[in-house]
């Protein structure tokens, strides 16, 4: 999954939610909650092969992993 179709399966489900909203907005919410978590498991899915390489990356680096770690959370802030 690239990130066209992560795009395309969010849009529809927008789209089906907002539809479904007038008439059933129960739906609409239960439709909205699944496009959710279908595109986070698709991201799930991907992360794990980013970080089976990133482990590749850092094996071949031979680094501590406490600076790694370090790192990663100075990227995430």
């Amino acid at each position: 999954m690239d990130v066209i179709s992560l795009c395309a399966i969010a849009l529809t489900g927008a789209v089906i939610s907002v539809i479904l909203k007038k008439s059933n907005p129960e739906y609409s919410m239960i439709i909205s909650l699944c496009t959710g978590v279908i595109i986070i498991i698709l991201i799930i899915s991907k992360l794990e092969e980013i970080t089976a390489k990133v482990n590749s990356f850092l094996n071949i680096v031979n680094i501590d992993s406490l600076y790694i770690s370090v790192l990663f959370k100075s990227v995430g802030i």
